[in-house]
């Protein structure tokens, strides 16, 4: 059976009482993709036992620990999007860009590119994202943020990005 950690930061209100339980509670909604998407959807909750004193359980502490060590780092790089018609483009640049062949990139405002991977290329000091356009594309956001991913586990990376997004002029 596989497990997902999610590492959030939990805090316990000041007027818990041990001996009791804090239930959480999550709305969680996914795409399951391959050739099309199937959407899904779930209400989860956990009921917590509230206790004096936190009780760290060693079989989960390594698996926590991976998972933080998996979340996104903040890149130095610089970007810049570009509306392309039907496509959104984005270039970034700086050193210590990802090489690998099976890096992944995902935008994180929705309705703005498609679910379809990018293409990627690389030249120099700089990579260039190319995404095909949402359909439900209606406005340009200022910024794009986004997520790279890289590498399979236990060996994955992930750096977050900005690009500023300069919007297509109109045709005369």
């Amino acid at each position: 059976m596989a497990h997902a950690l999610l590492p959030v930061r939990l805090d316990v209100p000041v007027n818990a009482k041990p001996g009791t339980a804090a239930r959480l509670a999550v709305e969680a909604r996914w795409l399951v993709c391959r050739e099309e998407c199937i959407p899904g959807k779930a209400m989860l909750t956990l009921d917590l036992p509230i206790a004096a004193e936190s009780a760290k359980d060693s079989r989960w502490q390594a698996a926590f620990a991976a998972a933080r060590a998996a979340q996104p780092q903040p890149a130095q790089w610089t970007g810049a999007a570009h509306d392309r018609g039907d496509r959104i483009e984005i270039t970034l640049a700086g050193a210590e860009l990802p090489l690998n062949p099976d890096l992944d990139a995902f935008v994180v405002q929705r309705q703005v590119v498609g679910y379809a991977p990018p293409q990627i290329n690389r030249g120099g000091n700089a990579l260039t994202l190319s995404f095909a356009k949402s359909e439900y594309y209606t406005t340009a956001p200022a910024t794009l943020d986004l997520l790279l991913v890289a590498g399979a586990p236990p060996d994955t990376r992930a750096w977050s990005a900005h690009a500023p997004l300069v919007a297509a002029k109109p045709q005369p």
